[in-house]
């Protein structure tokens, strides 16, 4: 296949290394304006939370000052909140932390991403300077190994600069202290928006769209409502719960228009960050050229409730304990789909993860390490069990890609 070229030389290279939910365009169109209008906090806001106690607390004081809360503002408020939100206090990931990403099992999953960014590059054809940029990088891991494979192609890596979009200050730190000996300037940016335009940007969205806050709705008697997060004054100690709104709320009748209203959907979740931040890749891929690469577990369609916790590598109660637990919920590839077209460029897939890596070249580079490396063979083929099996993460996460019209990416073009 003429687009798998350039992939079969950079792994020859390689091997020696060391979701139609949204279908209107006037909703579409509302729902974004919406979300840019109230995306942001005023810094009287932010300085008033930071100095309150815990994030229980400060939930707490804003339901009995204001009622109660959009599950949206429940998961910003956990995973955000200036001084005491989950992902603003320090490093979350890994065997030691709440979960463990791809990038994190294995090298190898990091250097196929590298592989896939220098394939769509190369397929480019107009060599002009680009940037790769990551949204929500974590440790840094992901990027390191991708910078480590670019840099093996100087005449490659000459042409990138390298960008990350990162909210909290301390996992900032970490991710400085992971690519310190990377060789390359690296440049942190809180907002998408503010990383620079006018090149070919080749993003890497990798379990950032799960942690964006979503609405939850629930049909109920031929309407939908909204769910909220109330206080549980049942219960003597501080304690959370689910309600449902007595009737239409501003988000019920502007998220859910076009929802489908039979019995084979009850329950709905929207992302609308996810919508915003997905139309500006896409415009950029639009306009400047380039390519994005999205990684997360989630469906076509979701027909259910997805939100859930995540503490010490289990599930747990998104109510319990705010702050010192993971919240995150499926995304839904369909809205992406939606999303690409309406702003004219190419969605592909989802495929599955499993499918994704061995199409472009796994197992050859797995067996590879295990003659090479000094890492136990044993080791390596449990991580390859890890990203690649269907009870671990090889069925559970996704693979979707969006690039500019004509243009069908590897792996998504091999049947």
């Amino acid at each position: 296949c003429r687009h798998f070229v350039p992939v079969s030389i950079i792994m020859c290279s390689l091997v020696p290394l060391r979701q139609a939910l949204v279908r209107s365009r006037r909703w579409y169109g509302r729902v974004t304006d919406f979300v840019r209008a109230v995306s942001t906090e005023s810094t009287s806001d932010l300085e008033y939370r930071s100095s309150r106690g815990s994030v229980m607390d400060s939930i707490y004081d804003r339901i009995k000052l204001t009622g109660q809360i959009t599950v949206a503002d429940y998961m910003r408020e956990v995973l955000t909140h200036p001084t005491k939100g989950y992902y603003m206090k320090g490093d979350v990931f890994g065997r030691k932390g709440d979960y463990i990403t791809s990038p994190e099992v294995s090298q190898v999953f990091g250097e196929l991403i590298g592989v896939w960014l220098i394939s769509e590059w190369i397929a480019s054809n107009e060599k002009s300077k680009s940037q790769i940029v990551e949204l929500g990088p974590g440790r840094g891991t992901l990027i390191n190994d991708v910078i480590r494979t670019v840099k093996q192609f100087p005449n490659v890596i000459e042409n990138f600069n390298f960008h990350l979009v990162e909210v909290s200050q301390a996992m900032r730190q970490i991710q400085e202290k992971t690519l310190e000996k990377s060789g390359v300037e690296v440049n942190w940016y809180e907002n998408i928006k503010d990383v620079p335009k006018g090149r070919k940007s080749f993003f890497v969205a990798h379990e950032f769209f799960d942690a964006l806050p979503i609405h939850q709705f629930q049909f109920v008697d031929g309407k939908w409502r909204e769910v909220f997060v109330d206080i549980d004054t049942a219960k003597k100690e501080k304690a959370l719960k689910f309600v449902l709104s007595r009737g239409a709320t501003f988000s019920s009748t502007l998220y859910t228009k076009d929802l489908p209203t039979d019995d084979h959907m009850t329950r709905a979740e929207v992302c609308p960050m996810m919508l915003v931040i997905a139309e500006e890749m896409a415009n950029r891929i639009k306009q400047d050229g380039g390519a994005a690469l999205i990684v997360d577990y989630g469906s076509d369609r979701k027909k259910d409730f997805t939100l859930r916790g995540f503490k010490n590598h289990r599930v747990c109660d998104v109510l319990v304990d705010p702050g010192n637990c993971d919240i995150t919920a499926d995304v839904d590839f369909s809205m992406l789909q939606t999303v690409a077209k309406q702003q004219g460029v190419l969605h592909h897939g989802p495929m599955t993860q499993n499918e994704f890596l061995h199409k472009m070249g796994i197992r050859e580079r797995m067996d590879a390490l295990i003659k090479t490396s000094n890492v136990p063979a044993k080791s390596i083929i449990s991580a390859y069990e890890m990203l690649t099996s269907d009870h671990r993460m090889g069925k559970r996460f996704k693979m979707a890609a969006m690039t500019q019209q004509g243009r069908v990416p590897v792996p998504f073009d091999i049947p």
